[in-house]
């Protein structure tokens, strides 16, 4: 298997595991805090990667890995918020494509001016996926919005941008323990914002699972997208990585027997389309 294909399947697993999380991440919002469910997720995500740590013995990063690991959380954390608070106010079905194409947008284009644009196929491709992840998202679900509802999804997906691109330059040397010093400073960042808040307090039994889940299969989606970057191309990486609202409308599709739009059938299309171009 070449380098660039194995980014391929990895950018596209990181995207099964991002919608995975946030499919449960979601269903967890329904019924606690958005903020404690971000914050619990981090907690038990960062338990569940500092035990594989241990297990793999990942290289420990040096003091640059370090602080830019530490910035990215920052960033993670940020963004994370901003994103639970955009949704909070509605407009779900603009919020989610806004915010993902952004966070896609930075990283990539930090690949273009490293390594340089890639050829005209996957150039294609990447216009269909970022149309395929609109679409996928239902489109603009609400004709009424205004310029200004967009600010908070626009500011989250910059935030999840450099955290992209920070945790793909902090991870050159070892992809763990950069991610592991990163989770702390986003905890920290999501802590204070939920004690200002005032919703910290112990969730119940039976919500800890989707919180459980949502916070590990993050935390592999993360990873995963981490070492796409550093086996192929971070642009590459990223645009394919973005793809994850495929994942949640599939699950959403699977066990809450939602039903697909034309739309997001066409969206289901285009995505298909821009991975066979990105991976020519």
């Amino acid at each position: 298997m070449t380098p660039e294909l194995a980014s391929v399947i990895l950018g596209l697993t990181s995207a099964v595991f991002w919608g995975a999380g946030d499919f449960s991440g979601g269903l967890a919002s329904r019924k606690q805090p958005a903020v404690l469910v971000v914050l619990m997720a981090q907690i038990i995500g960062t338990f569940f990667l500092i035990i594989v740590t241990l297990i793999i013995r990942d290289p420990f990063p040096d003091s640059a890995g370090m602080v830019m690991a530490i910035v990215s959380g920052i960033f993670g954390g940020l963004g994370l918020l901003l994103l639970y608070r955009a949704m909070s106010l509605g407009h779900i079905g603009i919020v989610a494509p806004v915010s993902g194409l952004t966070s896609a947008l930075i990283p990539a284009l930090y690949g273009f001016y490293v390594e340089g644009s890639p050829d005209v196929l996957t150039l294609i491709g990447f216009a269909l996926a970022f149309a395929a992840v609109w679409l996928i998202s239902g489109g603009a679900e609400s004709r009424r919005f205004t310029p200004r509802m967009l600010i908070n999804p626009i500011v989250a997906g910059v935030a999840f941008g450099f955290y992209l691109t920070l945790l793909s330059l902090a991870t050159q040397n070892g992809i763990l323990w950069p991610m592991v010093v990163g989770r702390f400073a986003s905890i920290l960042v999501i802590s204070l914002t939920a004690w200002r808040l005032g919703r910290l307090h112990r969730p119940t039994r039976a919500d800890i699972p989707l919180m459980a889940g949502a916070g590990i299969f993050d935390t592999l989606g993360n990873s995963l997208f981490a070492l796409s970057a550093q086996v192929g191309r971070l642009d590459v990486a990223s645009v394919l990585s973005s793809l994850y609202p495929a994942s949640t409308v599939a699950l959403a599709t699977i066990f809450l027997k939602e039903r697909l739009r034309p739309i997001q059938w066409v969206g289901v299309g285009l995505a298909l389309i821009a991975i066979v171009l990105i991976s020519l």
